[in-house]
């Protein structure tokens, strides 16, 4: 207890009736580089429902010019775009899922500086062999971030060579 207060760790809002809304984990938050804080949670499951091929995913932005996702992607349905569509090339298919993955901005309510500007596809579903998932089956956003740090600065300074390494990705698991 905190000044009578229990402290979770997550964050949330109390309504004019006394209800408790959580929202997302303090651990969490995105940080512009202005300051501004936003939980991620919200904006993740939206783009999850709202695409046909993200398996996981984590929003990040630690006080950078824009928000990047880290995602994996669900196999079996880039399978059948595959089968569907006949793509033979990993540059057809990354141009596909990469529509699908900003189909999300035409219906959502989320300001523009917390929308992905990028997608980096990481490969396989995260476990928790590798430490991505803890023993309740929660996304351990530290480890996902420490494991693909050079992928996300490559993305925050230079999307061509972000989109190379995603096509690479795609490349290796489908082609």
């Amino acid at each position: 207890l905190i000044n009578g207060m229990m402290n979770t760790g997550d964050v949330g809002f109390m309504d004019e009736d006394g209800f408790i809304t959580v929202v997302g984990r303090s651990k969490a938050i995105l940080v512009s580089s202005e300051g501004e804080k936003h939980s991620p949670e919200e904006i993740e499951t939206e783009i999850q429902n709202e695409s046909n091929y993200i398996n996981q995913i984590i929003l990040s932005n630690n006080e950078n010019p824009y928000t990047i996702a880290l995602v994996t992607i669900d196999e079996e349905a880039v399978k059948q775009t595959i089968k569907k569509n006949k793509i033979t090339q990993p540059e057809d298919l990354y141009a596909i899922i990469e529509k699908d993955f900003q189909s999300y901005t035409a219906n959502t309510k989320t300001n523009v500086m917390w929308q992905p500007a990028h997608f980096i596809i990481t490969g396989t579903e995260w476990t928790e062999k590798e430490g991505f998932i803890n023993s309740t089956m929660k996304i351990v956003r530290n480890k996902i971030k420490e494991a693909f740090d050079e992928r996300m600065q490559t993305a925050f300074t230079d999307k061509n060579k972000a989109k190379e390494e995603d096509v690479g990705v795609l490349k290796e698991l489908f082609f």
